[in-house]
């Protein structure tokens, strides 16, 4: 697995993942409350950021974990981070617990606030090759908890499957319950009998998972039968192609399971439709216009040019004069200054327009930004 990115964000702001801290009395480490979402960014844009902050939201209430930020200011933590760590293919981890309190009780602790942290991995989906070849997989029994759409860091059974899943050189487990084939221990489930796919419906026993949700859009808007319905593990056996699914390897086909060939052995004619349409699907979000990018990314400027610098730090004594004079020197003058509150004061945004001289001056001016202890976001 590859070695983090160096920035983290934890609570109010970025710092290096190597001197991020977390208390031991966080609720997320003593019980595994809390909740997680895992998403890949590509080209340095967070792929299907609304269904991924949904599903946060709905895990959150689930729990009733108070809700840290508001939605826009979760896209700004987001794209902030995936900035700082350099754009390009990444894999970003974000996760809230309900926060540490004074010591180790069961019960909910009143006025804790939530931890929130995240960090930012290389994203390397699968390679060509590997796609060609499959993967193996193995059966296990689901040991997990009851409420398997709830995406909690409670995941000591998945571990569990998974290592076993390695243990006997396999790729993953699929997780079976009562005689069905639920999903693996990380991946959504699918397979192709005649043409049709099928893949789980949605319930406690089953995470909603977002890649599951945009294959099924892109895969009905082809006019590929689909089927939400139960599996059962004869039928998983049975089955012309298995294929799993989820942010990390995206949706990649399985061969073996427990040692039996699926289908002929090797990838199907289905699992080919779907993984086409899927990388067709990244290849659209790629041309999106992405509401935040590294400096100096994006088309080239014709200098001098009017050029709007957004800035966001907590809403402090002295933040908005220390940030409107650093600028004004970079600058050589004034600049115009908009402002504009977060819903809960907490924090304040301000763009700040000047007349940009050479990419040099803006260069200079991001990189001092983005390391003012004052700044939590520059863009």
């Amino acid at each position: 697995m590859a070695a983090p990115l160096p920035w983290a964000f934890l609570d109010d702001g970025f710092v290096p993942l190597a001197a991020a801290r977390i208390s031991p009395l966080d609720r997320g480490f003593l019980f595994g409350d809390a909740v997680y979402e895992a998403l890949p960014v590509y080209a340095g844009r967070p792929f299907e950021l609304e269904r991924h902050m949904a599903r946060l939201a709905r895990s959150l209430r689930e729990l009733t974990i108070a809700a840290p930020c508001s939605d826009a200011e979760w896209q700004a933590r987001i794209e902030g981070l995936i900035a700082r760590n350099g754009g390009g293919d990444q894999l970003l981890y974000l996760q809230v617990s309900r926060g540490a309190d004074l010591g180790r009780d069961h019960r909910f602790p009143s006025g804790v606030r939530p931890t929130v942290f995240m960090m930012c991995s290389p994203h390397q989906p699968p390679t060509a090759a590997a796609y060609a070849a499959g993967v193996a997989a193995i059966t296990q029994p689901d040991l997990r908890w009851g409420r398997c759409d709830v995406k909690s860091t409670m995941l000591l059974a998945n571990v569990l499957a998974r290592q076993a899943a390695v243990a006997a050189q396999a790729g993953e487990a699929i997780l079976v319950r009562d005689g069905q084939a639920i999903e693996a221990t990380s991946s959504a489930l699918f397979i192709v009998r005649a043409g049709a796919v099928a893949t789980t419906p949605l319930s406690h026993q089953v995470l909603p998972s977002v890649t599951r949700a945009v294959l099924l859009d892109l895969l009905r808007a082809a006019q590929v039968p689909v089927a939400e319905r139960a599996i059962p593990v004869d039928e998983l056996f049975a089955a012309d192609e298995c294929w799993l699914a989820n942010s990390s390897r995206e949706v990649f086909p399985v061969v073996r399971i427990d040692g039996r060939a699926v289908g002929d052995g090797r990838p199907g004619p289905v699992w080919r439709q779907a993984f086409e349409l899927f990388q067709r699907h990244k290849a659209e979000s790629w041309e999106r216009p992405a509401a935040c990018a590294a400096p100096g990314a994006g088309p080239a400027l014709r200098f001098p040019a009017r050029f709007p610098i957004k800035v966001m730090g907590r809403n402090a004594p002295g933040f908005r004069d220390a940030i409107v004079a650093l600028v004004a020197q970079h600058a050589g003058g004034a600049p115009e200054v908009g402002e504009r509150l977060s819903e809960n004061g907490n924090f304040l945004a301000l763009t700040l327009t000047i007349e940009a001289r050479s990419q040099e001056q803006l260069d200079a001016l991001y990189r001092e930004l983005s390391s003012h202890p004052l700044v939590s976001l520059a863009l």
